[in-house]
């Protein structure tokens, strides 16, 4: 029996776009980050084809909050929640190398 791929491609980008949302809301739980983590994982793993331009949207405005959103997240956690959060984006084919300091001052807090 064939995947009906169309039907799984979108429930697969429904729930990231959840998990991403949680993790918007978390203020910085590593909890939520490596579920998040591992969903995305997973999702690349599959033989369909993603649309994840609602999570990817998501990953970036929580980067670009991040310096004040992170409220939960103790300083020595800080390191880790950077690693996996880049891992996150490049799950999401997000090519995290070329975001610079100056791209996130576009959308810096306050505009």
């Amino acid at each position: 029996m064939p995947l009906e791929t169309a039907n799984l491609s979108y429930i697969a980008d429904q729930r990231m776009k959840r998990a991403m949302v949680e993790l918007q809301m978390s203020a910085g739980s590593l909890e939520v980050l490596e579920r998040a983590l591992t969903l995305a994982r997973n999702l690349v793993e599959l033989p369909i084809e993603l649309n994840l331009w609602q999570a990817q949207n998501i990953w970036y405005e929580i980067l670009s909050t991040a310096d004040y959103a992170l409220t939960s997240l103790g300083e020595e956690d800080r390191p880790r929640w950077d690693k996996e959060f880049g891992d996150l984006g490049t799950c999401l084919s997000i090519d995290c190398a070329s975001i610079t300091a100056d791209d996130l001052a576009v959308v810096a807090p306050g505009d």
